[in-house]
């Protein structure tokens, strides 16, 4: 997995080293951090529903709690990033239609750019700042 490993951290090549992590995965005894080495390949190729069922996979099927807390760690970053797109692509809008950002995210929802707000997988609120557009997620992932 050395190869892939160089694929993806050196080269950046990251659709070519999911083709090697996989390769890897059906060796018998290969160690169990390929996998999360796989997902993380597949998220930094920004396939996130791909990369969002390698990490349930991986929670679902966690051994021992360390893996488990990793693997929730690694959904909370892809449900977030997803979010914030959505949430950007949202803002944008509403700034190209009223020519300024929304004074709150709720904003979004009464002018028809969202059906909702989306929430992180905590159940809270993403922090925005209605004087620059930008949302973020509300906690550090690594510290959840």
């Amino acid at each position: 997995y050395m190869g892939a490993h160089y694929l993806q951290f050196i080269i950046k090549d990251h659709e070519r080293a999911q083709e090697y992590y996989k390769i890897t995965m059906s060796i018998e005894g290969s160690p169990p951090i390929v996998r999360r080495l796989y997902a993380d390949a597949i998220f930094k190729a920004l396939d996130y529903e791909r990369a969002w069922q390698a990490w349930l996979e991986i929670y679902n099927t966690a051994e021992d709690e360390r893996t488990k807390r990793v693997a929730s760690n690694h959904l909370y970053t892809i449900k977030a990033t997803m979010d914030m797109d959505t949430l950007k692509e949202a803002i944008a809008q509403y700034k190209e239609k009223y020519g300024r950002y929304p004074t709150d995210l709720s904003r979004l929802v009464s002018a028809g750019f969202l059906n909702s707000i989306p929430r992180d997988m905590d159940d809270k609120e993403y922090l925005y700042d209605s004087q620059t557009g930008e949302a973020k997620p509300p906690t550090i992932p690594w510290k959840r």
